[in-house]
């Protein structure tokens, strides 16, 4: 086997993922890595990439490396090929497995080597080897346990059709939605894994196809693994057999399975927000049966709204838009729609004063749920749920339902600003509800805006120069939804 040993300083990792302490792993002086190239039917272009790559990692790489040809059930002439690149090369070595599947092929290669890293990538080297050392290093220097290409990395220079890069960022943002990951893109072939950390967790990886990547970055990073990311060029290939779509789907079967089995809470937390939803729907909407027409000054705006586009718009009291109502015509126009789709009727006209509460009760458990435990968000939740006024207004057709969901949102929205994680986005989405509040009962709905711009100035993550421009832009957006 060639092996390369020229020293070569470590960079340091600037891209390690984790929620944990400092890495406890520990540096490997004079690492060992398995190169793991899993292969079906690749006779065209077999030889060729492996000889590129052999040639580069011995020009390239200062550590001692194997490349492992991984067949996973050819039927062609890869099998041959591949005998014969072990035989010409030193570094190359074969391992035949008969059922296929290429999480099986890299789990069962993998578990069995020898090697200090393992690693494995795409035998059409779409991703750029340059990318190789620096994804590694951070696995030898023992800053993180598992290393990936991003192709979806703002560095990153990717290069592939439309419908490939629309699927696997709507696949990717599904994963971080659901799992609450942060590594940004799970399926570029182009990963490295230390064996210490292999060793503890490819046992417990059961999918044995094209999920086996994201189950393995899934239960590492909850597990508290730092995980690096590495930005890749990438250049996609566009004789690539893998069926896309059917891929995704499997993918998301297997999520979802993953999603369950690192669920670990107790039924009652499970149940809690659904069941607690499905009582303030029921309690509100009991209300809601008993109050008729409600406010008929209101009702007579509703039917309006019911029966002409331009009393709908306007808020106008009369289909004949002689006089409109005493406050901005945002709640009237939403509960105008609800008459249009169901007809008008008192059902018709209060039902989106339910949903309002029902979503106020909603977003109060989540915005909750995301700094305490399960006991508080409980209790918060369910208070604001049989608070007399609540249960009195979530029934009725005056705008305060309404103006209490906007609010609501406003507030949910402030609160993830103030996270960190995309803080212009959220700002941007509490100045846009609480633009809609004030479109609901004017004055009333901008009443949160002074403790916003305080709270924001004084806590926010940003510095200061980019929290004042951060509220400048947050006021456009009230701005503009305010006058609409």
């Amino acid at each position: 086997m060639r092996v390369i040993t020229t020293p070569q300083p470590l960079a340091r990792s600037r891209l390690v993922t984790s929620d944990s302490s400092p890495s406890p792993f520990r540096a490997i002086a004079n690492p060992f890595v398995d190169i793991v190239v899993p292969v079906l039917n690749e006779e065209k272009i077999l030889q060729s990439s492996i000889e590129t790559l052999d040639e580069y990692m011995m020009e390239n790489l200062p550590y001692r490396y194997q490349i492992t040809i991984a067949d996973n059930g050819s039927q062609d002439n890869t099998l041959k090929i591949a005998k014969s690149l072990a035989q010409n090369h030193q570094s190359v070595r074969v391992v035949r497995l008969v059922e296929r599947g290429r999480g099986r092929a890299l789990k069962q290669v993998w578990q069995s080597s020898q090697a200090d890293i393992l690693t494995y990538m795409d035998v059409d080297l779409s991703t750029s080897l340059d990318d190789f050392l620096p994804m590694i290093q951070p696995l030898v220097a023992g800053e993180a346990g598992v290393g990936i290409g991003s192709r979806l990395m703002k560095k990153s220079k990717t290069s592939r059709g439309f419908k490939r890069e629309f699927i696997s960022r709507c696949y990717n943002k599904i994963i971080k939605l659901t799992s609450r990951t942060k590594f940004s893109d799970a399926q570029c072939g182009f990963k490295a894994i230390r064996r210490d950390v292999a060793k503890r967790f490819l046992p417990k990886i059961k999918d044995n196809e094209w999920f086996f990547d994201t189950e393995l970055l899934i239960k590492t990073e909850h597990a508290g693994v730092p995980i690096h990311e590495q930005p890749v060029t990438w250049i996609e290939d566009t004789d690539s057999r893998v069926k896309i779509v059917k891929t995704a789907v499997d993918d998301l079967k297997g999520l979802h399975r993953v999603n369950k089995e690192l669920d670990n809470r107790s039924w009652l937390e499970k149940m809690a927000l659904p069941m607690l939803l499905i009582a303030t729907g029921a309690l509100y909407l009991f209300g809601a049966m008993h109050n008729g027409m409600a406010n008929s000054y209101y009702a007579a705006a509703v039917q309006a709204a019911s029966q002409n586009w331009t009393a709908w718009l306007f808020g106008s009291l009369d289909a004949a838009n002689y006089v409109s109502i005493d406050k901005p015509p945002l709640a009237t126009m939403i509960m105008g729609l609800s008459a249009r789709l169901f007809g008008f009727s008192s059902f018709s006209m209060l039902l989106p004063s339910v949903l309002a509460g029902v979503g106020s009760v909603w977003l109060l458990y989540s915005a909750v749920k995301r700094q305490f435990g399960f006991t508080s968000v409980t209790i918060s939740a369910v208070t604001l749920m049989l608070t007399p006024v609540a249960a009195l207004m979530f029934g009725f057709n005056n705008p305060d339902a309404i103006l209490t969901f906007m609010l609501t949102a406003s507030g949910y929205a402030f609160l993830r600003s103030l996270e960190g994680r995309r803080p212009l986005l959220w700002l941007g989405l509490a100045g846009l509800f609480t633009g809609l509040a004030f479109n609901t009962k004017m004055f009333q709905g901008l009443m949160v805006l002074p403790a916003m711009v305080i709270v924001y100035l004084a806590f926010a993550k940003p510095p200061i120069v980019t929290r004042f421009l951060h509220l400048m832009f947050a006021g456009v957006i009230t701005t503009v939804s305010t006058l609409c």
